[in-house]
């Protein structure tokens, strides 16, 4: 596992923002993750999946799509805290 980054937000429509890890910012397009990644918590337990990429190059973020099965409390409790990807 890699880590992706801190959850900056959660949006009503079952996303998540986060902000990428140095590691992703580093300029290297082979470094960013791929589109579709599975997403994790520190627990190995499934968040979601990663839909998109925005921001600048130095200053990534994240995009998460939520996977079905992640109540919001789970979500509310991701909020700050670091996730990884598969």
């Amino acid at each position: 596992m890699k880590r992706l980054g801190t959850v900056s937000s959660i949006e009503g429509n079952g996303k998540l923002v986060i902000r990428a890890a140095e590691g992703f910012a580093s300029g290297s397009l082979k470094d960013m993750p791929h589109i579709g990644s599975i997403v994790m918590d520190q627990n190995v337990r499934r968040i979601g999946k990663v839909s998109s990429v925005i921001g600048s190059v130095s200053n990534p973020y994240v995009i998460v799509k939520v996977a079905k099965n992640v109540s919001f409390s789970k979500l509310k409790a991701c909020l700050n805290q670091k996730l990884y990807v598969k």
